[in-house]
């Protein structure tokens, strides 16, 4: 009789707990649906052209470096997320394409002025990999350089201008051509090259590389005035483009006819943006009185991303050239920490994670404070951001300046506090 008692009480209690989770379940449905709705609502918020699917980005290698890892069941080698490029400080690199289906990073070590070349792979793929050869193209010693500026001639050689400070602190500039060497059969990497030198007038204070990688545009200093001119990289067969009072200007070639003029931030100033025309050398204001103005025109010259600096405090703005609107995208970063996208109208920024009240631009560009970034896209037709990397570690935080992509959508950047060049194989967290 207890045992039958037992039984059904259990049997009673089981039922009654299946009327309530029917109950809750009913009460909860539209609940869950409402939150599918929505969650379906936001991945069709963005349009179709900007709809580039980021795998998650909190999945940061547990490498750091150029340390391997290995998948166990396939014993593939796997590159990481994150790469040291150099071990060396750097002063400048670049991208170049020598042919349709072949790009090499160039880059000039700081403290000895060698040049370095690396074949560009794709880093995408999980199969086994060997370590790219780093090649040297020049052993020819410059200390300290300041900065430098890479490009091609038409028989894709390497062409750099170099910027250097003499015993009397005065930057100076040289012209380098980096030519295969075809008389000589050595196996050492440092006799397979000639290297050209033209030593070029002090005056000259600017540079920009077309975005072709072939011509420069240089400013030069004649008295008050400066004067721009067109050249190849041995200044050669140049053309006269503008003459404006002012001597100080900083440049951005954009597309193949424009070049953007702005002068040197500074945030206790007003500032406008000017554009360049090429073709007819009309000469035009762009945005008008904007402190600490910095400015990177997109490559199709639809919008222009720039600074805007106000009560120690600073956001980065969009503006669209059709439209002559701006959009304010709340973001804190400079035009030189960003990289437009080679294929999409977006933008990759890096942007500091915390930022003390202060001067800027100035305190950042004197280097009297450093960042700890992470990396966003930006979304200038939408006047969106969106997490897109999160430096974690300590050996990741990193000031990012100087951003380049190349065509299998990898970005290069070099860390300001330590000149350290990275690669963030970034083709695997797009799908």
């Amino acid at each position: 009789m207890n045992r039958l008692i037992i039984i059904i009480s259990i049997t009673a209690i089981i039922a009654s707990l299946g009327i309530i989770g029917f109950v809750v379940y009913q009460n909860y449905q539209p609940i869950i649906q409402s939150s599918a709705k929505i969650t379906q609502s936001v991945v069709n918020f963005f349009p179709q052209a900007l709809d580039r699917i980021l795998v998650s980005s909190s999945t940061n290698s547990s490498q750091f470096g150029n340390d391997p890892l290995t998948d166990k069941q396939s014993n593939q080698v796997i590159t990481p997320l994150l790469e040291k490029i150099s071990l060396k400080p750097v002063a400048s690199f670049d991208l170049l394409k020598t042919s349709k289906e072949t790009e090499i990073l160039v880059y000039i070590e700081k403290e000895s002025g060698n040049i370095f070349s690396l074949k560009i792979e794709n880093q995408a793929t999980s199969s086994p990999q060997t370590e790219p050869e780093l090649i040297r193209l020049s052993n020819l010693t410059i200390p300290t350089v300041f900065e430098a500026y890479f490009g091609l001639d038409q028989a894709k050689n390497v062409q750099a201008l170099v910027r250097f400070p003499d015993q009397n602190r005065q930057l100076q500039t040289i012209s380098l051509s980096i030519e295969a060497n075809t008389t000589n059969s050595s196996a050492s990497s440092t006799n397979l090259w000639l290297i050209k030198t033209v030593k070029l007038s002090p005056n000259i204070y600017n540079f920009s590389v077309s975005p072709d990688k072939t011509t420069v545009f240089y400013l030069e200093n004649i008295g008050a005035k400066s004067i721009a001119y067109t050249a190849n990289f041995k200044l050669q067969n140049k053309k006269l483009m503008l003459v404006s009072p002012f001597s100080d200007w900083k440049i951005n070639w954009s597309t193949t006819n424009t070049v953007y003029f702005y002068p040197r931030p500074d945030a206790n100033y007003s500032a406008s943006l000017y554009v360049l025309n090429l073709k007819d050398r009309s000469f035009k204001k762009i945005i008008n009185s904007v402190k600490g103005l910095s400015a990177l025109a997109s490559p199709d010259d639809q919008y222009i991303t720039y600074t805007n600096s106000f009560n120690n405090d600073f956001n980065l703005l969009v503006h669209n050239n059709k439209t002559n609107s701006n959009t304010d995208l709340y973001l804190k970063t400079f035009p030189e920490k960003c990289l437009w996208d080679k294929d999409w109208p977006t933008i990759f920024c890096s942007a500091p994670k915390q930022v003390a009240k202060g001067a800027y631009p100035n305190d950042w560009l004197l280097g009297q404070t450093n960042f700890n970034d992470s990396l966003w896209l930006v979304y200038p037709e939408l006047g969106k951001i969106s997490l897109f990397y999160d430096f974690k570690t300590p050996d990741e935080n990193l000031d990012l300046i100087s951003l380049k992509q190349d065509r299998f959508n990898n970005l290069y950047f070099i860390d300001r506090k330590t000149g350290t060049l990275y690669r963030l194989n970034s083709s695997r967290l797009l799908e």
